[in-house]
Formats: C-alpha cells, sequence, structure tokens
C-alpha cells in the first residue's frame, strides 16, 4: 500500500515500479478532478501523462503558468522555463512525442528521464547520450519566455551537437504542440549550432526559412534587455540623476547617501548608495565590479529616466533582485532603522601587512621570501607565482623581465619630500572632515618634488637598458608601471581599479626624466579621492597603506579580457564567465555603448561554450574562437586551484550564497599566433542572492 502525497510531493523510483506493475496512475488526489483530462492514459505505457510530471502539449496560457518555472539565476532577468524532452523516433516510443516538464519540480532533464521514462544509465553516460550522439532517444531543450522581448525561445544546451535537420523537425514538432507558435524562436546557445545551421541552410531552403522566421541572435536578445539586475539588494537613498557627461569629470561632489541614476554608463563611480543605468552593463565591466565589491545595489533600466522622475530628490526604498525591482519613497526614520541594521551586520576587521626592510628591487620571476612578498604587495607577489607555473599556450616573457620597486622606496620618498601633506591627510580622515583639498596637496607633492636618491631612477634605467641588449624591445611595445599595493586583492577588500598603471613607449621608457615623471604618478594615485574613500567605507588605517610599483614590458594586443572562474548568473552550473574586447577599448569600460564579447564556457564533460553576446566591433565575429577554448579553459583551471580562496573562508552578505573564483586579467596577443598573456589573476567571490519563490 502506497500512501499518495500531496501537490508537489515526489514518488521515489521503487514506488513508481511498483505503481507501473499494478497498472495505477500516477496521480495524486489532489489532482484527481484533472484525471478526465488525460482519460485512457495509465503509467504501464512510456506515453502515459502523470499530471503532476509533465504535459503533452502547451494549449493554453493557464497550461504554461501551470508548468513553467521562474528562476532566480538566469542570465537575463524575468525570465520563465520551461523544460522539455522530446522523444525521438529512435525511443521505444517510434515518434516523436513531447513533455513539457514541471520545471519547478524537474530542473534538470535527468531527474525526468530517469524517475518518469526510465532511464538505467547514470548522468555521465546520459550526458554523452542526449547531448553529443547524432542519433539518441530523446532531444532535450528548453523553452524560455523573455519578458522584455515578448516572445519564447527553444534552447539546445551550449554543448549539444544535434544535426540541424533534426533540429527543424523537432521545432517542427514542439510548434504544433504551443499555442504561442508565432512568438516560437530558436536562440543557438553556442556559435558552433548557429554555424552548423547556416552552414545547412546554404543547400536547404527550409532551413533557410527557418532561419529567418526563428532565428533570434545573441546579440539582438542582449541589446533587447529592458532590466538588468548586477548587483542585488536593498538600500536607501536620495534619488539623484547625472549625465555620462558629468561622469567623466570630477565626481568629489556625489555624496555617500545617493542612489545615482545615470544616462549611461559611469566611468568611474565613488562611494554611493545604489546605482541605475540606462544603458545595459557588462557584468565584468568596472562600476559593475565597484557595486559588486562594495556590495551596492546596482541594476540597468533602460527607461530609467522616465520611470524613475517622480523619485528624483526623494529618499527612496529600492530592493534590487534577479527577477525585478521594486522603488518606493521611504522616510528618515526608515532609512534610519536600514542603517543600523547595516552597521550591526558589517564585515570583519582587515588587517594590513607590510614589510620595509625590503630595499632592493625584487624580480618577479623569482620564489619571494614572506618578507619580500610582505615588501610589495599582493598583486605583485601573485604574479611572481603566475611566472613560475606553466600555462599552456601563454607568453610569459613580460612576467620573466618584470621586477619591483618596493613599499620601502615610496616610503623614503614620501618622508624625505612630503613631510606636511600625510599629516594633513591623516587628520582629515580621523576628524570625519572633507579630505579632497589635503589629498589634492599630497599627490601635487609626491608628484613634483624629486627623488632625492638618484640610485632608484638609475636601477630602473639600468635595468630597462639591459632588456634592451637582450632584445625585449624587439617583441615589447614599451614597459609599462602598474601599481602594488598591501590594500587590494585582499579577503574582503578587492580595491581593483582604484589605483594608476601607466605605460611609457619604447624608446621614451630609457630617459631618465619619463622613468622619474610616471614613477611619482603611480606612488601619487595611492592617494586620489576614490582610493581614499573606499578604504573609508572599509574601515581600513590610511597611515599603514603603501605602493610598490612593478616595471614590466607590456605588449601591443589584438583584444583584451577579463574571466572569472565561476558562473555569475546559475550557482548549480560550474562555469567560467570571460569577457573580451578588441584592441583600443578596455574591456571593463563599456560606457561609450560598445559592449564586448561573453561567453560562459561550462565544465562539462569537456568545455563546453555558450556565446551570451558577440563583440560590437567585431561586426558578428567571435574573438575567442573554437580552437581557443581548451587552452583558455585549461589556463584559467590552473589559475583557479591555485589563487581560488578556500570556501570554507567565504562568508556571504545575509541572504546570499557564495563561491569562490578568481578574476583573471589577459590579452589575445595576436589574430594569427593566438597566443595569450596572464597580466593579472585575483581572489574573486561570486555571490548569489537566496530569493523565496513568492
Amino acid at each position: 500500500n502506497i500512501k499518495m502525497g500531496q501537490r508537489g510531493t515526489r514518488l521515489t523510483n521503487s514506488q513508481r515500479d511498483k505503481l507501473r506493475a499494478s497498472g495505477q496512475d500516477i496521480i495524486p488526489p489532489s489532482r484527481a478532478q484533472n484525471k478526465l483530462k488525460f482519460s485512457g492514459m495509465n503509467t504501464t505505457n512510456p506515453e502515459n501523462c502523470v499530471f503532476d510530471d509533465f504535459a503533452l502539449q502547451l494549449a493554453s496560457q493557464a497550461d504554461w503558468d501551470r508548468y513553467t518555472n521562474t528562476p532566480a539565476d538566469r542570465i537575463f532577468a524575468g525570465t520563465q522555463v520551461t523544460k522539455v524532452v522530446v522523444a525521438t523516433p529512435n525511443s521505444k516510443l517510434k515518434k516523436y512525442k513531447a513533455h513539457f516538464l514541471h520545471s519547478q519540480t524537474y530542473t534538470y532533464h535527468y531527474q525526468f528521464c530517469s524517475s518518469i521514462l526510465g532511464y538505467k544509465e547514470d548522468l555521465g553516460v546520459f550526458n554523452v547520450d542526449m547531448y553529443r550522439k547524432p542519433t539518441r532517444d530523446y532531444i532535450l531543450g528548453t523553452i524560455v519566455y523573455y519578458k522584455d522581448h515578448d516572445f519564447y525561445c527553444f534552447e539546445l544546451w551550449p554543448g549539444d551537437n544535434l544535426p540541424p535537420n533534426q533540429l527543424l523537425e523537432v521545432m517542427e514538432y514542439i510548434s504544433g504542440k504551443v499555442f504561442f507558435e508565432p512568438k516560437l524562436k530558436w536562440r543557438a546557445s553556442s556559435a558552433a549550432q548557429q554555424t552548423d545551421m547556416e552552414e545547412y541552410a546554404k543547400g536547404n531552403q527550409e532551413a533557410a526559412e527557418f532561419l529567418k522566421k526563428r532565428l533570434v541572435t545573441n546579440q539582438s536578445l542582449f541589446g533587447g534587455v529592458r532590466y538588468q539586475p548586477l548587483t542585488t539588494g536593498t538600500t536607501f537613498g536620495k534619488v539623484v540623476f547625472m549625465t555620462q557627461e558629468e561622469s567623466y569629470g570630477s565626481l568629489e561632489h556625489v555624496s555617500k547617501d545617493w542612489i545615482v541614476v545615470c544616462d549611461g554608463i559611469p566611468v568611474d563611480l565613488p562611494v554611493v548608495r545604489g546605482l541605475v543605468t540606462a544603458q545595459l552593463q557588462t557584468p565584468l565591466c568596472h562600476v559593475a565590479l565597484l557595486c559588486s565589491n562594495r556590495a551596492t545595489p546596482n541594476m540597468a533600466l533602460k527607461d530609467a529616466h522616465e520611470v524613475l522622475k517622480p523619485y528624483q530628490d526623494k529618499l527612496v526604498k529600492l530592493h534590487v533582485t534577479t527577477k525585478g525591482y521594486t522603488i518606493e519613497e521611504a522616510s528618515p526614520a526608515d532609512e534610519s532603522a536600514w542603517l543600523a541594521q547595516r552597521k550591526v551586520s558589517s564585515g570583519a576587521h582587515i588587517d594590513l601587512v607590510y614589510d620595509l626592510s625590503e630595499t632592493d628591487f625584487v624580480s618577479v620571476n623569482s620564489k619571494l621570501s614572506k618578507y619580500q612578498i610582505q615588501a610589495i604587495g599582493t598583486k605583485a607577489a601573485q604574479l611572481s607565482k603566475i611566472a613560475r607555473l606553466e600555462l599552456p599556450k601563454n607568453n610569459n616573457m613580460p612576467l620573466q623581465w618584470a621586477f619591483v620597486v618596493p613599499f620601502s622606496t615610496y616610503k623614503q620618498h614620501v618622508s624625505e619630500s612630503c613631510a606636511q601633506e600625510p599629516r594633513a591627510v591623516l587628520d582629515a580622515d580621523k576628524s570625519g572632515k572633507n579630505a579632497n583639498e589635503a589629498l589634492a596637496a599630497l599627490r601635487a607633492a609626491i608628484e613634483s618634488r624629486p627623488i632625492q636618491d638618484k640610485s632608484v631612477v638609475d636601477t630602473i634605467f639600468a635595468r630597462l637598458q639591459a632588456w634592451k641588449a637582450a632584445g625585449v624591445f624587439e617583441k615589447a611595445a614599451g614597459a609599462i608601471f602598474r601599481s602594488s599595493t598591501n590594500v587590494e586583492d585582499l579577503p574582503g577588500f578587492n580595491g581593483a581599479g582604484l589605483y594608476l598603471s601607466e605605460p611609457v613607449r619604447y624608446p621614451a621608457c630609457l630617459e631618465k626624466q619619463n622613468i622619474e615623471t610616471v614613477l611619482k604618478q603611480v606612488w601619487a594615485s595611492l592617494w586620489n579621492s576614490r582610493g581614499f574613500v573606499e578604504r573609508q567605507e572599509f574601515g581600513l588605517k590610511q597611515e599603514e597603506v603603501f605602493m610598490a610599483v612593478i616595471v614590466m614590458p607590456f605588449l601591443d594586443a589584438f583584444a583584451n579580457g577579463v574571466a572569472i572562474t565561476g558562473n555569475p548568473f546559475r550557482a548549480d552550473f560550474n562555469a567560467y564567465f570571460i569577457n573580451t574586447q578588441v584592441a583600443g577599448k578596455r574591456v571593463t569600460d563599456n560606457c561609450d555603448g560598445e559592449t564586448p564579447e561573453q561567453i560562459l564556457i561550462y565544465d562539462d564533460v569537456e568545455p563546453t561554450p555558450e556565446l551570451i553576446a558577440t563583440s560590437s566591433l567585431m561586426k558578428g565575429g567571435v574573438i575567442i574562437r573554437d580552437e581557443d577554448i581548451m587552452r583558455i579553459w585549461d589556463i584559467l583551471r590552473t589559475l583557479h586551484k591555485k589563487f581560488a580562496p578556500k570556501k570554507s573562508s567565504l562568508v556571504g552578505p545575509e541572504g546570499f550564497q557564495v563561491a569562490p573564483a578568481v578574476d583573471v586579467e589577459f590579452l589575445v596577443l595576436d589574430d594569427k599566433a593566438r597566443e595569450f598573456c596572464i597580466l593579472q589573476c585575483r581572489p574573486y567571490t561570486v555571490k548569489y542572492q537566496i530569493l523565496s519563490d513568492e
């Protein structure tokens, strides 16, 4: 005797087998009134319909609403998904038969096929049988409703190599089983899927018509998004409108308690309560990373100025989620209560580590002592580890020649040349007064006053001359002076993009005056207002911050890229997220409207790429090609194992789960040679908001 469960209760496989053997219907009592709709079907036949599990067709909006799911972790916000399993003529059914899954129950196709359709093999065999083989029993897909576009897309797994002729057949079959046939489209989840169909269409009129009628490109899909959540959360603040042009100027007037609404994407962003842009962002653009690191709610809304105009200059409560957003006027009492709670739940104290005893320049391509690591900053120390890794198809030349000017050299220059200015900055910090004037005076002093120890510039000059003698400048375009502080790449404080890195082209990099000028510019950037305020926000001690400078060859490149070894969209699918842009445009800066290429590489049986968007500058072409995928995946996997923080050490904000990852900056050096060059690798934490089903 098997007692039937209530609505939503799942039966075990053994329970289902017993019911099948007895010829009983597997329909909970709460669904008994719907049984007539499926008269004549019982579970002794694979064609049977179990109402709680699947439907044979979606004949109405009510059917869609019943079986769909609105996940909190899709790439595009506000989407609804329904999983589909289509039996093929190769199956026991000997014909096409659709199963539209109850997608809140079955989030994976394998769950359904094993528990309902009787598939007996394990998950590894299933993935090969159903995604890789041209002849298969079931075709697995997902129908996604894109709210901002008001259409439905049938999508395959990015690694699915279903032949184009079978895709046409299954799309034709599905289109006759859904009420939204006029709005049914097809999205290629990978470049390979679209290329295969386009090649097939060259000799097949049906395929050509299919592409014309059904194809939705990733670029048009991304461009049609209206709402985009970047960093979720709740915040209170005064809504202040800003133009993109204003963001190019000084931002020192921007208040910490503002929610900034910008008609474009700001070049930079001080500490604020929230950000809303009227232009779509990329998840790895500069301001998106800043907001993520600060846990500042951040969203894009294409008609932000019109929608949010009624709230201009008013105190509001803004709630950003992956499913949507809400905004409402708030009272000062509400804000005060939120601030008090925020203070209680603020992050742990961060201790700054430094060593001023190391006075010699440090070669990056060497094994460092504990004291050297503490004398050159986290960025330089990590580059030293990367220099000694064997990474496939990675050009390591810049790191082989790189060296670091340690903290002690910076400290010596400030002590000898800037006696009063640092004290004024620290006094302003402790008193809570505006420090902008004192910061400007300190930067000017660092840059304008000569380095008294002439051996500093002489030693850098001698090293660059050695580069020249060794032929480094035959491959390198010059030297780049990169910041490396003790207040970046720390657990709980990322500090990305706060300080200066400045290239000097050959032969100008061999002039001593240029060397001294750029060295002091990098030192002075430690005291720009955004870095100072960021450190204040995290409670870091300003008197304990120091700057080292990495000097390394820089290479001209075909493209530049940023990757994180985590999936920023879904916690349950391991993937690497990669953004690349052609040379001349920063991949982390799409404030001019140019968007980079965006790819997810799933950690599947083999690396499986999903092309989310192509670069707006590539005219439909791709930067990371199929032949690059295995190499970049292998590089990122190695860096993740080496540098990702331990999961046990991560503590996420309340309402979030977290996953360890690394943030990697790289170059694609040449369009033909396809070499990569790793520039930086820092620990990164991927955050996923935990939402209720309401």
